[in-house]
Formats: C-alpha cells, sequence, structure tokens
C-alpha cells in the first residue's frame, strides 16, 4: 500500500481509488468518507505489553504464542460456551470451535470455602498470590509474563479498579456473614457514544448497592460478595469485551456502544425486505435475477471459482512482525478484491474466453478457510466453446512444462491438486462411504472429449510422472481444471470448467436452499427472520471485514428488471410500439424512469426483464403470470382470456385451453380430433384379422404370445426361401449355424458381425422367416427404435425384456414368472438383438438372468439360442461423462458371457451399387476407416463440400424452399446428421423456415413435480419460463413449430406393434390442437396413417437440480438428427455436418456408411480445405 487518502493519509493500493479520483485528489470510499469521518487516534498500549507484542526474546516469543492462554489467565470474566472438538481437526485455519451460545459470565467477589480463586477474584487478591495463583493454574505458561501482564493490567485498567472499589461497598454492606447484598455495575445511559476520549472510572460504572429485589437493567453487570453461581453479562453491557479480553483493552477502554431500545416480540411477525443483503428474501431474488440471465442465455459457458491466496505479496509485504494472514482479515479482504477485479478484468475486458455477454458472481466465505468467487460466464453465440481445441485451449488438467513454465508449475503444484484422496488418504474431507464426492482421482485420457450435450472430458495423459504433495505421490489425475493464464498471473487457486449445464446456477447460490453458515442449530419453525439472521448465521473475521468495507457480495450483468403482477382493475401500462413483445422482453426494447414512473423506448444499454415468482398456490395470479410468459402484445384483459376467438371466464381456463396446464378433458378433445379425422374402415382393411371364436365368450390368453403367433402368417414358407436364395455366402454360412441351433435345440450364443451395409437386417428377417415357418416362436428385439422398426415383429429390447432404466451389474428384468411375458419366454426358440455394442453389458446380462430364473435353465440365456448382432466400431454404450476406459468396460465384449459366442462375420457391402467402380472402391474405403489405427482420416475427393448450413439443407432436401407435394418417398430417402443436439436443432429450426407453408405452433405444460408421487409442488421458485428454457434431449420443445409436410421423430415408445418407438419418422399429414395425424416414413408400418397425442413426459437423464414433467407432443423435426439417433437406417441423400468433431467411438464412420450412393453424400465445414477430421476408434473392441 503506498497512496495515501488526501484527507486522513490512511493508505490504500492504487487499485482501491474512486473513479471521481483525479491527479491532484485520490478519493477513497473505506476510510473517512472524503474527510466526513474523524476520529481520534486509539489510546497507546502500555510499554509493558508493547515490547511482548514486538520483542524477539524468548517471553516475547511465549506472549505472542500462548497469547489466548495468558488472556484467559488473566480476564475477569469466563466464556460461558462448550467447546465442540468433534469436528474441523483437518488441515486449514485453526477454529475455536462451541455448541451453543457464547456468552461471558462473572463469578462472586469471594471463592467458596476451599475453592481456588479465579479471574476476576484474583484482582482484589495481593499480586504475590495472585501471582502464585496464576501459575499454579496455568504451569504451561511463563511466571515472567504473568506478572508482567498482572502489574500492567492493576496499573492501567480501569476495570481492575473499579472492581476493587465495588469489593470494598461490598465488605462494607455485607456485615451479617448470611446477608449477600448485591452491587450493580450500572452503565450510563447518558454517556455520549460519539466520543473516543478516555473515560473516567465513573464512565465505566456507577457502583450501587441494593438489596437483591430489584431487577437489573440489560446493561447492568451484577456482583455478588459470594456465591456458587455464575451470573450472565448482557452482551449488551459496554465492558462486555474489555472484562474478557483484556489483552486487546489493557487500558479498560469501552466497546462501543448503543443506547437505542430494544424490540420486543409481543406476537408480531418480523420480516427482512428483499432491500436487507443477506436476508432470505434477497437471496431469493438474486437468484431468480440470475436464473433470468441463464434463461436469457441458454446456458452459462464458464463457471469460475477463485479463491484467496495468503501468500500474496500485497498480503504478506502489509503484515506486521510475527503475523500471518489470518491475523489480518481487513487485509484479505481488501486485497482479494482487488484481484476479484483483475480477474474480471481480464475474462471481460480482454475477453480472455471470448466477448462476454453476461455473467453472475458470489462471494462466499466458509467457516474456515479463505474467501473465495463463483462465477458464471456467458459467452456471445460466436465464441460458445464447442470443440475440444477450444476447451484445450482454455482449460487444462495436467501438470505444465515445469522447464517451460515454472512459475505455472508451482502454482498448480501448491493450488490445483485435489487431496490427496483416496486410497492415500481414506480420512480426507471430501471422502463419502470410501468414495470422493468430487470422484478424485479422475480416469486418465489421452484427448479432451465432449459428449452430444458439450460436457467436456478434460485430458490427462499418463505421462509417467509423479509429485510429492503432502507426502503423497499425484499425477494428472489429482489436477483441478485450471486456466493456465489466470492460474500464472494470479498464482492462486482459480478452477475453471467448462460448463454444459444450468446446475452451476443452483451451486453458486447454494445458500437459498441450505441458508448461511450457521453457528447453532434451531430446531422448530421461526416467524421472527431478524431473530434467525442475527443469532443463527455465522458470520467470520474475513466475512466481516468484507461487508463492513461495503464490497459486494452478488453482481451479475446485464441488468434484470423486476416486473410486478396486476391483476384486474390495477394499474396497466399501454405502448402499442410493444405489441410484438411478451410482457418480460419489454425491458428489453424500454426503460423505466423512477423519477416520472413511466416507461420509454430505450436509447442504449440492455436488460433483462423477470416477473416476480407467482407460487402455483397463488390461483388467478399465476395462470396470469404464465400468460405473460408466452403471449405477445395483449391489449386488454379480455384479450388475455381469448384464444382462437373464444373468450374464457379465467386466466385459469385460457391457459388450459392454450395448452400451458395438464387438464383431464385433454384426452376427450384428442379423441374428438382425431375422430373427425379419421375415415370409415372396412374388415378388408385388416387381413390379418383371425376368424372369430366359436366361444365369443372365450378370452383371449395370452395376447403378447397371440401376437407371435400371428406373425407365422400363411405364405411364410415362401418368403423365406424366396429370401434364402438372395443370401450371400457368409449371410448364408450365418443362417445354417443360426437355423441349426434353433431345429436341434442346442441353445447356442451367435454374435453377427458386420458393418453396415453387409445385410445384417436382411439375415435376421431371413432366419426369423425359416424359424416362424416352422411353427417357432421368434422374439426380436433392438436397442433402438429405429432398428426395431426394420425387423418385423420387432420391439425394443428394453420394453420386451422390461430392463430396468437405471441397469446395474446385479440388475434382474422386471418380468414376474407368472405373468405372460414370462410365458413368452419360456415358449421362445430365438431371440435376435440387433444394434447390441450400443447396449450397456448390464443389460445383456440381466437379460441372462433372469431367462436362467424364468426357464429354469443355468445354461446362457436359459439355453434358448440367441443371435446378438451390431459392429462395434459404430456406437458404443452411452456413459454420463465416462472416460475411454468406462466406455469399454461397459461393453459387451467385456462381459462374462462373450467367451461362450460364436462370432458370425459379415464382409461385403450390400447397400452400395457395386456395377460402379467408385462406388466399390468407397466400399473398401469404408472398411478402412473402419479399422484405421490412425485417428485422423480423410474424406474422399467426391465428397461434396458446401460452405453453409442452407447449402447443405437446400442439397440434401432440393427445392425445399419452393412450394411442392409433398412425398414420403422424398423424405425417407434423405437425412442431415451432426454429432451434437444444439448443431441438430439449428439445422431444423433452418429448414423449417425454408419450406413455405402455415407454420402450427404448440405450447407444453410444464411443472416441478415431487419425485416420490409425480405431483406438482412449488419447486423452490422455479418460474414456469425457465422451465420453458429447458430442453434436454429426451424432452421434446417447450414451443415446437411444424409444418404439413415436414419430417418429425418420435421420442417415446407409444405403441410399438404399430410403428411407433422411440426414433420413428414420420412425416406430418394434419395438425390439430390436440392431436397430429402423420404417416410413417421408415418399417413395416412404412405409409401407415397414424395420430400422435400429447402426453406427458419427464427426462430419462436428470440433467437439473429438481425434476420437472412436459405434457407435449413426443416429437422433434427430423431434417437433421444426432448420430446416435440415426442407428439402423440407410438413405439415398445424405448430409453431414463436421463444423464440431464427433466425440465418441465410430461417429465418423458411422455417417460414412449409411450412404447408400457416394454422389449422393454432402458435407459442411468452412474451416478444413483438406477434409481431416477426427476419427474415434476404440481398437480394443474391433
Amino acid at each position: 500500500m503506498d497512496v495515501e487518502c488526501s484527507f486522513c493519509h490512511a493508505l490504500h493500493w492504487d487499485g482501491e481509488k474512486l473513479s471521481k479520483s483525479t491527479r491532484k485528489k485520490t478519493l477513497f470510499g473505506m476510510c473517512c468518507l472524503q474527510g466526513k469521518i474523524k476520529r481520534p487516534p486509539l489510546s497507546p498500549l502500555p510499554p509493558s505489553i508493547q515490547s511482548l507484542y514486538e520483542g524477539s526474546d524468548k517471553i516475547s516469543k511465549s506472549y505472542r504464542k500462548n497469547i489466548r492462554a495468558y488472556n484467559a489467565s488473566n480476564a475477569f470474566t469466563s466464556l460461558g460456551v462448550k467447546m465442540d472438538d468433534r469436528i474441523l481437526n483437518g488441515r486449514g485455519p485453526k477454529s475455536f470451535t462451541i455448541h451453543g451460545e457464547l456468552c461471558h459470565n462473572v463469578g462472586p467477589l469471594i471463592p467458596e470455602i476451599g475453592k481456588v480463586p479465579s479471574y476476576a477474584q484474583l484482582y482484589i487478591y495481593d499480586s504475590n498470590s495472585a501471582l502464585d495463583y496464576r501459575n499454579k493454574r496455568n504451569p504451561q505458561l511463563r511466571e515472567d509474563v504473568l506478572k508482567i501482564i498482572h502489574e500492567t493490567l492493576l496499573e492501567n485498567n480501569k476495570l481492575s479498579k473499579v472492581y476493587k472499589h465495588a469489593y470494598e461497598v461490598l465488605k462494607e454492606s455485607n456485615t451479617d456473614e448470611d446477608t449477600n447484598i448485591p452491587v450493580w455495575l450500572h452503565y450510563k445511559p447518558d454517556t455520549d457514544k460519539k466520543r473516543y476520549n478516555l473515560p473516567t472510572s465513573e464512565d465505566i460504572a456507577v457502583i450501587m448497592p441494593g438489596d437483591g429485589t430489584e431487577i437489573a437493567s440489560k446493561r447492568d453487570i451484577v456482583l455478588h460478595l459470594r456465591g456458587n453461581k455464575l451470573k450472565r453479562i448482557s452482551e449488551c453491557h459496554p465492558a462486555y469485551l474489555p472484562l474478557h479480553y483484556v489483552l486487546l483493552f489493557p487500558n479498560g477502554d469501552l466497546d462501543i456502544v448503543d443506547n437505542g431500545n430494544d424490540p420486543k416480540e409481543i406476537g408480531q411477525r418480523f420480516i427482512l425486505p428483499s432491500s436487507h443483503l443477506g436476508s432470505p428474501r434477497h437471496m431469493y431474488e438474486i437468484y431468480q435475477d440470475s436464473m433470468a440471465i441463464t434463461r436469457f442465455n441458454k446456458h452459462p459457458d464458464i463457471f469460475l471459482t477463485a479463491t484467496a491466496n495468503p501468500q500474496w505479496p500485497e498480503i504478506q509485504n502489509e503484515l506486521k512482525p510475527f503475523q500471518n494472514a489470518l491475523d489480518r482479515p481487513n487485509l484479505v479482504a481488501r486485497v482479494f478484491e482487488l484481484k476479484r477485479k483483475a480477474i474480471m478484468k481480464e475474462i471481460i475486458d480482454k475477453q480472455l474466453f471470448g466477448k462476454v455477454v453476461g455473467y453472475v458472481y458470489t462471494i462466499e466465505f466458509q467457516k474456515r478457510g479463505l474467501p473465495h468467487m463463483h462465477a458464471l460466464i456467458f459467452l456471445q453465440s460466436n465464441d460458445k466453446i464447442k470443440t475440444t481445441s477450444q476447451v484445450d485451449q482454455f482449460v487444462c488438467a495436467e501438470f505444465p512444462d515445469p522447464n517451460k513454465h515454472p512459475a505455472l508449475f508451482e502454482t498448480v503444484k501448491k493450488c490445483m491438486i485435489h487431496g490427496p484422496c483416496g486410497e492415500r488418504n481414506k480420512s480426507s474431507t471430501c471422502m463419502e462411504n470410501g468414495f470422493c464426492r468430487s470422484r478424485f482421482p479422475r480416469e486418465n485420457a489421452d484427448e479432451t472429449k465432449m459428449d452430444a450435450d458439450g460436457y467436456p472430458l478434460y485430458r490427462r495423459r499418463k505421462t509417467g510422472k509423479v509429485y510429492l504433495i503432502r507426502g503423497q505421490e499425484v499425477d494428472n489425475r489429482d489436477v483441478v481444471p485450471y486456466n493456465p493464464h489466470l492460474s500464472e498471473m494470479f498464482d492462486s487457486h482459480i478452477n475453471v470448467e467448462i460448463c454444459a449445464s444450468v446446475r452451476a446456477v443452483k451451486y453458486i447460490h447454494k445458500y437459498i436452499y441450505k441458508g448461511h453458515d450457521r453457528a447453532t442449530m434451531v430446531v422448530g419453525g421461526t416467524t421472527d427472520e431478524i431473530k434467525q439472521y442475527i443469532d443463527a448465521r455465522y458470520v467470520g473475521s474475513i466475512e466481516a471485514a468484507w461487508r463492513l468495507l461495503g464490497n459486494k457480495m452478488h453482481k451479475e450483468k446485464p441488468s434484470v428488471t423486476r416486473l410486478s403482477l396486476h391483476l384486474e382493475g390495477m394499474h396497466m401500462v399501454n405502448h402499442p410500439e410493444a405489441r410484438c413483445y411478451t410482457y418480460q422482453q419489454f425491458p428489453e426494447f424500454f426503460v423505466w424512469h423512477k423519477d416520472e414512473k413511466m416507461w420509454t423506448p430505450r436509447q442504449d444499454k440492455f436488460s433483462i426483464g423477470r416477473m416476480y415468482f407467482a407460487n402455483p398456490n397463488s390461483g388467478e395470479r399465476f395462470y396470469l403470470r404464465l400468460l405473460l410468459t408466452v403471449l405477445k402484445g395483449p391489449t386488454s384483459w379480455a384479450d388475455l382470456k381469448t384464444f382462437e376467438n373464444v373468450r374464457y371466464n379465467s386466466f385459469k381456463e385460457a391457459c388450459i385451453a392454450r395448452g400451458l396446464l395438464e387438464d383431464d378433458k385433454e384426452w376427450s378433445k384428442c379423441l374428438d380430433e382425431a375422430e373427425l379425422s379419421e375415415y370409415g374402415k372396412t374388415l378388408a382393411d385388416y387381413p390379418n384379422m383371425p376368424s372369430p371364436s366359436k366361444d365369443w365368450c372365450e378370452p383371449i390368453g395370452n395376447r403378447l404370445l397371440w401376437e407371435h403367433e400371428q406373425l407365422q402368417y400363411e405364405g411364410i414358407e415362401i418368403e423365406a426361401a424366396t429370401n434364402y436364395l438372395r443370401l450371400n455366402s457368409a449371410q448364408n454360412q450365418a443362417y445354417k449355424v443360426v437355423t441349426d441351433s434353433v431345429f436341434s435345440k442346442k441353445g447356442k450364443l451367435f454374435f453377427l458381425n458386420g458393418a453396415a451395409g453387409t445385410g445384417k437386417t436382411f439375415v435376421y428377417n431371413t432366419i426369423a422367416s425359416a424359424c416362424r415357418s416352422k411353427g417357432h416362436i421368434v422374439v426380436m428385439v433392438a436397442s433402438s427404435g429405429i432398428a426395431a422398426l426394420l425387423l418385423k415383429g420387432g420391439r425394443t429390447a428394453h420394453s420386451t425384456f422390461k430392463i430396468p432404466l437405471a441397469v446395474m451389474e446385479d440388475s434382474v428384468c422386471s418380468i414376474k414368472k407368472q405373468s405372460f411375458d414370462a410365458e413368452l419366454l419360456r415358449k421362445t426358440s430365438l431371440i435376435i438383438w440387433d444394434e447390441l455394442p450400443m447396449q450397456h453389458r448390464h443389460c445383456v446380462e440381466a437379460v441372462d438372468r433372469s431367462l436362467q430364473d424364468i426357464r429354469g435353465n443355468d445354461k446362457p440365456f436359459g439355453g434358448v439360442t440367441v443371435v446378438l448382432g451390431g459392429d462395434f466400431r459404430q456406437t458404443l454404450p452411452v456413459i454420463p461423462q465416462g472416460s475411454r476406459e468406462e466406455v469399454v468396460a461397459a461393453s459387451f465384449r467385456k462381459s462374462f458371457l462373450w467367451d461362450n459366442v460364436q462370432v458370425l462375420n459379415l464382409v461385403d457391402n450390400m447397400r452400395l451399387n457395386k456395377e460402379d467402380a467408385e462406388n466399390m472402391k468407397f466400399a473398401g474405403y469404408l472398411i478402412q476407416v473402419g479399422t484405421n489405427p490412425n485417428e485422423t482420416i480423410i474424406l474422399p475427393d467426391d465428397v461434396k463440400n458446401l460452405e453453409n448450413l442452407k447449402d447443405l439443407v437446400l442439397s440434401v432436401y432440393p427445392q425445399l424452399d419452393i412450394k411442392r407435394p409433398d412425398s414420403t418417398i422424398f423424405l425417407k430417402e434423405r437425412s442431415i446428421l451432426s454429432a451434437r443436439n444444439d448443431d441438430v436443432a439449428t439445422i431444423n429450426e433452418l429448414a423449417i423456415k425454408l419450406k413455405p407453408g402455415k407454420m402450427f405452433e404448440y405450447l407444453a405444460a410444464d411443472k416441478v413435480v415431487d419425485e416420490g408421487r409425480g405431483t406438482q409442488i412449488n419447486g423452490k421458485g422455479v418460474t414456469s419460463e425457465f422451465l420453458n428454457s429447458q430442453e434436454p434431449a429426451s424432452l421434446p420443445p417447450f414451443n415446437p413449430s411444424l409444418k404439413i409436410g415436414t419430417p418429425i421423430m418420435l421420442l417415446r415408445n407409444i405403441s410399438p406393434r404399430d410403428g411407433l418407438c422411440n426414433g420413428t419418422r414420420l412425416m406430418v399429414v394434419k395438425c390439430a390442437s390436440r392431436v397430429i395425424e402423420a404417416k410413417i416414413l421408415t418399417g413395416e408400418k412404412a405409409g401407415d396413417l397414424v395420430f400422435i397425442p400429447r402426453i406427458t413426459i419427464t427426462p430419462s437423464v436428470k440433467q437439473l437440480a429438481f425434476q420437472m414433467s412436459r405434457r407435449q407432443f413426443p416429437i422433434r423435426l427430423a431434417y437433421a438428427m444426432t448420430i446416435n439417433k440415426s442407428q439402423g437406417q440407410s438413405v439415398k441423400y445424405i448430409g453431414i455436418d463436421l463444423r464440431n468433431p464427433v466425440f465418441s467411438h465410430g461417429q465418423l464412420q458411422k455417417n460414412l456408411q449409411q450412404m447408400l450412393c457416394i454422389r449422393k453424400f454432402y458435407w459442411v465445414e468452412v474451416k478444413n480445405p483438406m477434409k481431416a477430421y477426427l476419427n474415434i476408434l476404440m481398437l480394443i473392441l474391433i
């Protein structure tokens, strides 16, 4: 600190100057408020005490080392607390932990007979006797130091003289040994609290003898001559601190006091308003503001945590001799605020990560440790982090080279290592049930990866280098992710994470859920928020300094304008030019002027609108808010209640009509709309309908078994024979060994291995037809809905075998032995399971265990013949945030069942036209891609490169922007693939805008639900518009837009027997308010007209901090789809979006293998003229 205040000459750092400072006059805001506050200097310490603080001899060192013990031995009062040594025994600053409330107690002036005098009693004895008693009670302390302190206090401390005077008064008053008249040390309420000069003894206390019957005021200390009970001192008494902390107040100076009246609770409810910093309402409002910023920007991009470093030179240079950082919390607070500003300057002004369009930060203080900042950074769309190269550019999770970056290496070694924990240190504070809460040490990874939602797995290469940290060896697996620039520049713990979820918003505002750090536990409810704020909170020394300095605990940008809700008959605002905006969009274009109390068009800056939260239990107010969230430019209350020219009686009815609320009557409306669209049918439309039973009352029995028996239809033998003649040699060999196992009841286990296009599906259906023609039951399943549609009688594996969603190593299927499902499986001769490699091995093992139990057979799969199939070069099991090792471990190749498998290989590509030399050349190229050990491949020259997404869309879907007849064949033959969900949504949005025609928009009913009962709850203040903004991949959009003739994809299994599986592609034929009529594009049911209703869906993976549900049509646009969703499909015209690289095993190869002709393959990538792309393959599985 080298800059003086122009008024009081207090020292500051240059970064603490106010913006209005000039070269001639430096102004600061934390000392004297530009000369407005003047305070005389504190009284100097007695020379004897001063020398103990500053000396270097043994006496001074003993004093500084044991200062708490020396203070306690000379204090007038004792601490009335219960010590708690059970917690906080690990590393970090030492803590003094108590259980219960902190108070100070004072005893009688004379000890009981037989007891040793202590505390204030020793000031009544002569010096030699008092010193002797102190030495006996504190043998670990030096006698010479105790003597210096005792003599100094007797000479200088005015409170010691007061106690002696009180003793004399009591001794004179207590002539009768049986009486015990108290005296009060009474503080004069008319003492000028603004004065800082040293008071006289009379100013400290007035000694007033009493008869023991009067009630002492809150500010009095009551003394008795003798007695065996301790008396509690009021914390409001000005001598409260000087009586105990005698070494801080050796002269007996009074503490600062307030003579205001104490508030009383007399049947009142005390509420802290949202304007009170730290109150529950204040925390709640800033949380809602942060959620509004998150909603506007979709999700944060950077999650940063910066922690103060007590070794910063700015702190160390200002410490007095023998001090450490914890002795100067004001320094820590001031320096951390300077560092916080500098960090944000690097991020915002210097655009370290790109242009920042918004940020939110909170400052957190813990009971032990230093202050830290949690910050969320929102980047503009062009700078969002989408590729692994960008992740590596900004975030590192490895040790740097100590030779190239020695300073950074030391910072990482000191500040960025987690633990060590795990087997190396099972007592680490992060350990729970034998595992680290933060999942350290992490798995090694040769490269950074990103999943479909953009969540990164950082590169942690296995270099063999280890370093010793706190006696334990650590390596790259223990490194906390950091930004090299920030870590080297600020030399502290700065954790930087690429953020792909809104969960971080809850994390940085966790006080809203768990409250401030507390010093006591409160049992039962309370209506006194003021008492809760004062008595239940824990405020450490650094946090106290931070607040006293006026530093902000929270900040956000852009600003958030809070909008009130007005019911009918209340204030209204009328701006015709704002008719195209919703109520919450209004502040983006208009600004509120407090003085004039009016809105005017915004000229500069920017603000996000947010309506105050309305609880679902608040009735019409909640429904009004729901309407204002989605309606643009309503002109009246009647306008809000009107939908499709029908005026409703209440806001709730209007919400139901628009689909914003769930309603049981919706099913009736859905059926009514479907009835109007459906045309009449005859028995001729159902050729496979069985003949009527002779006994009309006889039950149908096992419907599942009946459905499989219907697949043994007339003419299936001819179909099987015809298809058999079309098999090539490898397919024929597979056919023979499988059918032999079925007909001979050998119960073998096969794996049909072949790349896309080698005819696996054709072989499956041919084998199934042959077995069914002989009267055998064949169960055909696939891991995806699309692949299941290509199988005759196919279903998804999860729906057929009732595989648990959360499958574990010892899981079993949810099939009872007496159920129809079990009866079907007992009579099954063959199971065919396609696209198995993308299934977790635990799913297959669960089916194996269940079949053994159901069929009473210990052989694999209960002795039934099983054909598993797929290509291990393509998509493998999806492990959320999993490493390569975890993905490999989840593969079926690592299952104990693999040892029983006989592999049947298919090689020839049956999709490409073999008469075309270029296609045959491309077939060989596909094989090379699937086995290429190199991670980079070059696309063939024949593949057409396009410059932008619009060209890609119009190349795959030519003349889409021109009105033309809708064709299922046109849509069936075309698709665009991309690796990430966000990119797929962008392409679909572009495509539907290009297509001419009327747009139909549908709103969803979102709610937060109780995970146990599925009922709606308040959701801890989660707003409806925030729910609306969430689009997990397993949920349909909140407001999908459709046009007649657009392709869509189902997101749920609605009716597998009718071809409506998860992944089914359809073409929209008609749009009604509660039902969509569509035509199936692929599979056995291609061309069938079907109706799709709205259903209630919950995300299959919990990506939020709460559970939500959405009632909406279970569809998404399907001009483009993710690579995983396209599993099992083949098209003639394919486009691939390679702007962002693939992120998992086999995805690029899968893209290439779905083509039927190389001349009909398009790709878009602006910055890669060499056509070189990352090809992720795990050769251990191939």
